[in-house]
């Protein structure tokens, strides 16, 4: 039951990295960050401030997401 419970959690909490830690280096990468939903698109240049606190928002997320994976994994 533990490998289980395990493997739910590390596939869940992956999944979620993947999609937000990909947005991100892409964002940072292109300079376009891609929020919400597909259509909606944040550029660097034209809206810094928005840019900005949404790579902040995603990397604290990612990190916040990383931290309970882990606690749930090795507590």
């Amino acid at each position: 039951m533990q490998v289980l419970r395990i493997l739910i959690v590390s596939v869940i909490a992956g999944g979620l990295l993947w999609l937000l830690v990909g947005t991100l280096f892409h964002g940072l990468r292109t300079g376009k960050m891609r929020y919400m939903d597909s259509t909606s698109v944040c550029d660097r240049r034209s809206n810094p401030v928005l840019f900005w606190f949404l790579a902040l928002v995603f990397a604290s997320l990612s990190i916040a997401i990383a931290a309970v994976w882990w606690q749930s994994i090795f507590h």
